[in-house]
């Protein structure tokens, strides 16, 4: 394999990563979010 292809390939890995771990970070912070607003709502009831 030339190295460009390589280099292009650990880049595609990369961004699939880091789109990955973005997908992971914003699904656990609204999970959050909505664990504590449904915790303050029966606070409140």
């Amino acid at each position: 394999l030339p190295i460009v292809n390589i280099e292009t390939l650990s880049l595609n890995i990369d961004e699939a990563f880091q789109a990955l771990m973005s997908i992971i970070v914003n699904s656990s912070y609204f999970f959050f979010e909505n664990l504590l607003y449904t915790l303050d709502l029966e606070k409140l009831a």
